[in-house]
């Protein structure tokens, strides 16, 4: 399969899918490269997903609150490329369709940048987490915090001057990934003891899925037992379980992209048992 290369403003993007899967694909067949080069060349896989984003159950309980500590703890370039991959499909696709402000349907909030969900934020996480984009800007996605669903919808219009590049958006991503990071950790015991492609994938879960933890809720039943998994060290055995939450998404097409993100996590997470 030739490698595809991604482009901004006539420089080659070094970051998104990059080195680590490039010198997978010199090996031969990859799965793992192979999901990643399926969604990097369709991004309607990646925008039919963002309608089911659920990161929680009820984001007015989390506002101002999620993502405040960093972890020290560095990820993987293969974690990277996924988690970039399942949020705008590649380098490429961010430049051409989503340097401006998005919906991405259900109950999301406004979204900038690497799947940067407004949602989530505040006027503080925003000056924190965003330091270079003018002043002018955060003014106006100020005004969108905290909106979700059809408010969300109705206030795109209003932040469609804001602009992104590539650039900043993916040093904002790379920045602003340790804290996704710490809630991982913090979810999952004994990730200390995982190798850095393992860990990524649990990263790229709490990512997309969020930290709600549930035996009762039947569509967090599985992120339960991937804590007792790691609770009980064994990780052999988690790669099962992230696949098991295929059955949430499997019988809507409009899902596709989030099925094939969960496959993607379970062979990160097989890389890193190898």
């Amino acid at each position: 399969m030739q490698r595809r290369q991604f482009f901004f403003e006539g420089g080659l993007v070094a970051a998104g899918l990059a080195a680590h899967t490039i010198a997978c694909a010199a090996k031969g067949s990859d799965p793992l490269f192979g999901l990643l080069e399926e969604v990097a060349s369709d991004s309607q896989l990646v925008e039919d997903a963002w309608g089911f984003r659920r990161p929680n159950p009820d984001p007015s309980e989390l506002k101002g609150v999620p993502r405040g500590k960093r972890s020290t703890r560095k990820l993987s370039q293969a974690a990277i490329d996924t988690i970039i991959a399942f949020e705008v499909a590649s380098p490429e696709a961010y430049v051409v369709r989503y340097r401006k402000p998005i919906w991405p349907g259900g109950g999301s909030g406004v979204t900038i940048g690497v799947g940067y969900d407004l949602l989530f934020a505040n006027r503080r996480f925003i000056d924190r987490d965003w330091p270079l984009i003018s002043q002018d800007r955060k003014d106006l996605l100020y005004s969108v915090v905290g909106l979700s669903g059809q408010e969300a919808r109705d206030a795109l219009p209003s932040v469609q001057s804001v602009d992104i590049p590539w650039e900043v958006a993916n040093s904002q991503f790379l920045d602003f990934l340790p804290y996704p990071t710490n809630e991982a950790e913090s979810a999952f015991p004994n990730c200390g003891e995982l190798r850095d492609d393992a860990f990524g994938a649990l990263v790229s879960l709490v990512y997309n899925r969020g930290t709600l933890i549930s035996k009762s809720n039947p569509n967090r039943v599985e992120m339960y037992e991937i804590r007792e998994l790691m609770r009980a060290k064994r990780f052999r055995d988690v790669p099962e379980r992230i696949r098991a939450m295929k059955r949430l998404w499997e019988k809507d097409r409009n899902a596709r992209g989030l099925v094939k993100r969960r496959e993607a996590e379970a062979l990160l997470f097989e890389r890193g048992l190898e």
